[in-house]
């Protein structure tokens, strides 16, 4: 996996964030959701290094990078602060920012916080977070449940999901519509696993929820009237939960000015599912908005 990327390890307020680097040029960061690691990209990064440069990080929490104790330490912005400590250690004054799931929180929270690093930001498969706890439907929360199980207080979903953790994460991959397991490679996959058979992991990725939960929500209410003041997109699976529930093209809309939305096939995991397609969107957005 990511044959000639270059592997790394930085330093973010105390926290160690791995991640791997190829290519040359404008800079893109993509971000990748629960329950993965910077292995979601795989087959996403190669083609998209030939162009740019790439950089795909582990979240805090996630993978090969920190897992600091408290959930307090989990919260968006925290997220975003280590994206401006990967700047600042590759000399980077300003990137393109793509994120799916958590990793789309994060960039959603940078762009807001920080438009003078932004380039431009694209939010895969995702609502603002406080529309998912303000606007909750049932059927939102019984597709969703994860949301609120993870957020229960430790060790209760820690140790509930200690008991089997590949039943419990395979679950979630293969839901949120449209995804069965062969959309994820055997290496993806054992990637997967590596983390999330990890103890210190299982709770950081709780402590990410809880944050949302306790934190992330009340940043956001609080801020709802800032727009996003860069280019941005938003691009959701058809076949997915968010795109059954929201009107996506009408929530987005009002987030800023200079929103542009894409709609792609496929579930949650569309980029999984369809990498080609993928890089291509993305390859798409950028060219149009480069600064």
């Amino acid at each position: 996996m990511f044959s000639g990327f270059e592997k790394k390890l930085l330093i973010s307020d105390k926290c160690e964030i791995f991640l791997v680097e190829k290519g040359e040029g404008i800079p893109l960061i993509l971000l990748h959701g629960f329950p993965q690691t910077h292995a979601m990209w795989s087959e996403v990064a190669p083609l998209l290094s030939k162009k740019y440069r790439v950089i795909c990080p582990d979240l805090r929490g996630y993978g090969k990078s920190g897992k600091p104790l408290g959930y307090e330490n989990y919260t968006f912005r925290n997220m975003a602060k280590d994206l401006i400590a990967i700047l600042h250690s590759l000399d980077i004054k300003k990137a393109h920012f793509i994120g799916h799931d958590r990793g789309a929180r994060v960039v959603y929270r940078l762009a807001i916080d920080h438009p003078e690093l932004v380039s431009s930001a694209m939010l895969m498969d995702i609502v603002p977070t406080r529309k998912v706890f303000s606007e909750l439907s049932a059927a939102l929360a019984f597709s969703y449940y994860h949301w609120f199980f993870l957020s229960q207080p430790h060790p209760v979903p820690e140790t509930l999901i200690g008991k089997d953790p590949d039943q419990f994460y395979n679950s979630c991959l293969q839901g949120w519509g449209g995804t069965s397991k062969s959309a994820f490679s055997k290496k993806q996959i054992n990637e997967y696993q590596k983390s999330w058979g990890n103890e210190d992991c299982i709770r950081a990725m709780c402590d990410d929820y809880r944050a949302a939960y306790h934190i992330d929500q009340y940043d956001e209410a609080n801020d709802s009237k800032s727009p996003i003041k860069v280019p941005f997109a938003a691009v959701w699976g058809r076949d997915g939960v968010m795109a059954k529930t929201f009107d996506m093209q009408s929530i987005w809309e009002t987030e800023g000015e200079f929103y542009t939305g894409f709609e792609m096939p496929g579930g949650h995991f569309f980029v999984d599912q369809f990498p080609s397609e993928t890089s291509d969107v993305i390859d798409k957005f950028i060219k149009n908005r480069v600064q």
